[in-house]
This record gives structure tokens, sequence and C-alpha cells, in this order.
């Protein structure tokens, strides 16, 4: 019986999952839509990481009314973040199609360069919004702190790139399951693991003051 119990609680607990992960997959196309394309990205992106993140911390009852009431509040903060970052990803990528007639060498040399660069930024865009949804920067100094904090947690950067890496191409050979489930999963995934990131940082740090209390 306990066997039996035990189970179906672990097959509720998968579909409840599933179903989240559809549930913001819905929210951030719905925000993206109402912020007509690239002015709903990044609102749409950090409200939906805030949705994810009260349902880590069990706090999660009505998605929909959450969502809709944060975006309003995220929507020219996150703007501020996103566009900046997107508008050079976006010349970066202008770039990569031009041909400047160089050498193949330097012509590789140069395009590695900007693919390097799109993936930084790429990374920049994900770590600020979570800065955004836990510390509630300003704009500017969310940005500044991003690149910091991505090298400082290296690990655990490279398991949330990993993970992205997983889901893209996981997308692409069942892309039956990207109107559904694919960034659900994603967003789902990665706001637990900058959760856990923000709780290390705040620990290494209380430990740092009381080293230099005890200093002291």
């Amino acid at each position: 019986m306990t066997t039996s119990s035990s189970f179906f609680q672990k097959v509720y607990s998968g579909l409840n999952h599933l179903y989240i992960c559809a549930i913001l997959q819905a929210l951030f196309v719905l925000g993206f839509v109402l912020g007509l394309g690239i002015f709903g990205l990044g609102p749409s992106f950090v409200t939906t990481m805030e949705v994810a993140k009260e349902y880590h911390q069990h706090k999660l009852t009505k998605p929909l009314r959450v969502y809709l009431e944060k975006y309003k509040k995220n929507f020219v903060l996150a703007n501020k973040v996103f566009l900046p970052q997107c508008i050079v990803f976006a010349f970066i990528e202008v770039d990569k199609q031009i041909n400047f007639g160089w050498s193949g060498e330097v012509q590789g040399i140069f395009l590695s360069i900007l693919v390097i660069t799109q993936f930084l930024l790429f990374i920049s865009m994900m770590t600020s919004g979570a800065l955004l949804t836990s510390y509630w920067l300003r704009p500017l100094e969310a940005i500044k702190k991003s690149m910091p904090f991505i090298f400082y947690n290296i690990g655990g950067m490279l398991l949330i790139i990993l993970w992205t890496g997983i889901c893209y191409y996981g997308s692409l050979l069942l892309p039956g399951l990207i109107p559904f489930f694919s960034f659900g999963l994603w967003i789902v995934v990665i706001e637990g693991m900058y959760l856990r990131l923000f709780e290390n940082n705040e620990e290494r740090m209380m430990e740092s003051q009381k080293e230099q209390a005890i200093a002291k």
C-alpha cells in the first residue's frame, strides 16, 4: 500500500511539474505578444522567472494573476536591462553576415570573437534578469553585476549553460514539445539553479562578515 501511494505521489508530482512548465510557456508567449515582440521579451522573461521563483518557494497559487501584476511592474525596468543588450546582440548578428573581404583565417578569427561576444551577452541577459527578480537592482547595476557574478560562480553557470544546450537541442530533436514545454522546463530549472547560487553567495558573505568581526 505504501509503495503504491508513493508511486502515485511521484506521478502526481511529475504531472504537476509538466503543468507548471506548460503554464510558464503560455505566460511567456502572452507577455511577448502584449509587448509587441521586442518590447515584451525582457519583461516577459523577467516576470516568468519571478513566477518560477514563487513556484520553487511554494508560494504560487494563481499564476496568471501573479504574472499580470508583476509584468506591469517589470515592464519599464526589464526593457531598460534587456533592450540595450538585445540591440548589441542584433548588431553583432548583422556583422556576422557581412563579408569584409579579409582572408579566410582573419575572417574566421573575427567571426569567433563575435560568436563568443554573443554568447557572453546571452548569459549576461539571463543573469541580469535573475538578479532583477531577486535583488531589484537598478538596470545599469544589474548589467554591471552580471559578469562578475558569472565568473565568480563559474561552476554553477556551466551547469546553467549545459541545461540551456540540452533544452535547445532537445527541442530541435523533438519539435512537437516546443509550443508546450521546452521554454517552461528550461526556465523552471535555471531559476532553481540561480536561486541556489544566490543562497550560496549569501552564505559566503555571511561567513566572510563573521570572520571579519572575529578578526576585529
